[in-house]
């Protein structure tokens, strides 16, 4: 058996040196040519692929994990891919927090220095989370847009736009394949039918409604209750009207508030922890190179009349303390004492099993709890 902190090294070791293979595994931008007769891509001229976000599921502390939780209640980190039309990453950036918009994280992508590069002219496909612009190109609003609205026994296109999204759908899915084969979706689909995390979109839009209640004036909140509270009626029936969707709040307990305050509570992602390809592995390199680095030791050249000449300038024997016919130091050697190791502590391979046992007994608990 292997301790923690030995399984560890080995595998930070493993990811430095893959990190360092970023530019081998990267694969290079290439444009969609004029005579492609791929019937996805061959509508899209000069496209070097497409790109999106996806959610990878992490662990922080726990006063960390606001700014990490997505809008579908997982803390996790915001990842931008970019791939060509053969399913190959161009450009990944990872690292930034779940709570922040995809369009923030490309555009902390655009302005780094060895970021994602769009030449003049050419183009990705993306969905509504970004702006159409230069060198990116995404659908129309408003209009049918996703595969499954095309499904079989549904009307086709009935004017440009349709067709446009539909065509538009079928090539920029392909970040959408890449991105299931690397995380395995098939195979997880089903891990929470049954789960209260369905939820979450709900008890967000409440929570963002109840906040903007009380930040109006009239409103209130019974922490005995778990309720809202109005001065007057008639304040109520002006905030309804800018706001229909609250009609059914007036009276209604909404006991894990508290909860919801923990959970929902304003916290803007930094992307302080945000890397792409080439700064992790020159970070890498970095971190290599400062730990191979040895003291620095004052160069000095000898000279057997002149004594030791450096930078400082010529210092004799008797400046340096030095026996001329030994060569040796008269100077009293300081009395070091070697630091003793600390043993580590003994600890027998049946304990180790009983705490890697009882370990896993209490994450399935954890697990069956959040199902319930």
């Amino acid at each position: 058996m292997r301790s923690g902190r030995t399984i560890s090294q080995c595998f930070h070791r493993v990811l430095n040196s893959i990190c360092k293979l970023q530019d081998t595994f990267f694969a290079l931008p290439v444009p969609i040519a004029e005579d492609c007769t791929d019937s996805r891509w061959r509508w899209f001229k000069g496209c070097l692929g497409a790109l999106d976000g996806t959610y990878i599921d992490v662990r922080v502390p726990d006063l960390e994990k606001c700014r990490y939780r997505t809008r579908k209640g997982h803390v996790a980190v915001n990842v931008l891919g970019v791939c060509n039309m053969n399913m190959q990453f161009i450009y990944v950036l990872t690292g930034w927090e779940g709570s922040a918009a995809d369009s923030r994280v490309l555009r902390d992508a655009i302005t780094r220095p060895h970021g994602l590069r769009v030449p003049t002219g050419k183009y990705y496909l993306c969905d509504n989370g970004y702006m159409n612009g230069d060198g990116f190109l995404a659908p129309y609003r408003g209009v049918r847009y996703h595969l499954r609205e095309w499904d079989r026994g549904t009307i086709g296109p009935q004017n440009k736009e349709e067709l446009f999204n539909l065509k538009h759908s079928s090539a920029r899915n392909v970040i959408e394949r890449t991105f299931g084969l690397l995380k395995l979706e098939g195979h997880i689909l089903h891990v929470f039918p049954n789960s209260d995390i369905t939820k979450i979109h709900v008890w967000k839009k409440q929570y963002a409604t109840l906040i903007s209640m009380m930040s109006k004036s009239g409103f209130g909140w019974d922490e005995g209750k778990n309720m809202i509270t109005v001065e007057e009626n008639s304040i109520w029936d002006e905030y309804v009207k800018v706001d229909p969707a609250a009609k059914s709040m007036r009276f209604k307990l909404f006991l894990y508030f508290s909860a919801w305050r923990e959970i929902f509570r304003k916290d803007r992602a930094t992307g302080e922890r945000a890397k792409d390809g080439k700064a992790t592995a020159d970070a890498v390199c970095e971190e290599e190179a400062m730990e191979t680095q040895d003291d620095y030791v004052p160069t000095a050249d000898w000279n057997p009349e002149e004594g030791f000449v450096s930078n400082d300038g010529d210092l004799t024997r008797a400046q340096m303390n030095i026996d001329p016919t030994t060569h040796s130091s008269l100077a009293p050697k300081p009395n070091y004492e070697k630091p003793k190791k600390r043993k580590k502590p003994q600890v027998a391979p049946e304990d180790r099993l009983l705490d890697m046992v009882s370990s896993f007994c209490q994450d399935a608990n954890a697990r069956l709890g959040t199902r319930r």
